[in-house]
């Protein structure tokens, strides 16, 4: 796999990535509980590249620069009847329910989407050093990790008899890179997270898939929480309503 691709860097030709090449996934990270932290740079590589080869992307629950900016960590899945499909999402739901982290999910008919995301997720705004000051900001944390892992490992049982079936994305390679840029953005450095920037290169890819109806907003993106008000989480900024 181009390396530099993998990173979220410049693609070398003017063509449309490459889908990355599928990669095990990496053993669970341990068990977060209280004050869970976000995601380290290290996380990236280690978890979520793997995650984003077997077709897991990056989406947002709410957009805006720095801290503001919160991401998801989603998936499309596929099954061969609707009672193949539930039986799934009962399976997600016993996983939620022993990760005592829950995932967000929508159902229509055979076709289930996953949604993941911490909002117990905390950033210490103390002095390195000094006393900590927690302050909750939502985003991606290990709970999260440990999450994707676990469905996908069920969803591999789901495909192995039959009762899920493969989804053919559109230009996958583009959906990976956007999701490996918005990635390097946000968690490009420990601490807070990254730092503001602009939108990933292949943005504009993206607006023209649009344009001519081939982009599902399910691939990247979910609802915004009602109750997230990311302001309240950044001195100095205004509240997000």
């Amino acid at each position: 796999m181009d390396q530099n691709l993998a990173m979220g860097g410049e693609s070398q030709s003017s063509k449309a990535p490459s889908p990355m090449e599928v990669v095990d996934l990496p053993p669970l990270p341990p068990r977060q509980g209280k004050n869970t932290p976000h995601i380290y740079r290290s996380d990236i590589e280690t978890y979520l590249h793997p995650l984003i080869s077997h077709r897991w992307t990056i989406g947002h629950v709410h957009k805006g620069q720095g801290i503001r900016e919160i991401l998801s960590l989603n998936k499309h899945f596929e099954f061969s009847s609707f009672a193949a499909a539930m039986e799934f999402v009962n399976g997600v739901a016993a996983i939620s329910e022993s990760e005592r982290h829950h995932a967000r999910t929508l159902i229509e008919y055979k076709t289930v989407v996953t949604f993941l995301h911490t909002h117990s997720a905390h950033i210490d705004f103390g002095i390195p050093g000094g006393k900590p000051n927690l302050r909750k900001v939502p985003g991606l944390t290990r709970r999260d990790i440990r999450l994707a892992i676990k469905i996908e490992q069920l969803h591999d049982e789901f495909m192995a008899d039959g009762r899920a079936a493969p989804y053919a994305f559109r230009a996958l390679g583009v959906l990976q890179k956007w999701a490996c840029q918005l990635l390097k953005r946000r968690y490009g450095s420990d601490g807070f997270g990254g730092a503001a920037g602009s939108q990933p290169p292949f943005q504009k890819m993206i607006e023209r898939m649009k344009a001519r109806g081939e982009w599902n907003p399910l691939f990247s993106s979910q609802p915004v929480h009602p109750t997230i008000d990311p302001g309240e989480n950044d001195p100095g900024a205004k509240p997000v309503r």
